[in-house]
């Protein structure tokens, strides 16, 4: 996997996991906004992987749900090296390979 398809891992990633954590924590994409200080459609574009969320606002995400940053990005080592591995291709047979 290619760096700039692991950044397009990362930044859906994020999503999901803010996505998840707003849920959980019953606060609306709005309030939300308001709470980091940044308009409604920073938040829709987060959750979307449009955007990037900035790391400020990423840390003070995880202030306002209560979790740190470790444990918003438990399971992305897993996740990535799984995604690396369904996109690598298969190794060609022996007698395909070119010398």
């Amino acid at each position: 996997m290619d760096i700039e398809r692991d950044e397009v891992f990362l930044t859906r990633f994020v999503a999901k996991q803010l996505k998840l954590q707003r849920e959980r924590n019953n606060i609306t994409q709005d309030k939300l906004a308001r709470l980091l200080g940044v308009n409604i459609l920073v938040i829709q574009n987060a959750e979307t992987g449009v955007e990037r969320i900035t790391a400020r606002s990423l840390y003070e995400a995880c202030q306002v749900f209560g979790v740190s940053l470790r444990s918003f990005f438990s399971g992305y080592g897993e996740a990535l090296e799984a995604e690396r591995s369904f996109q690598s291709p298969a190794p060609l047979p022996e007698e395909q390979r070119v010398a």
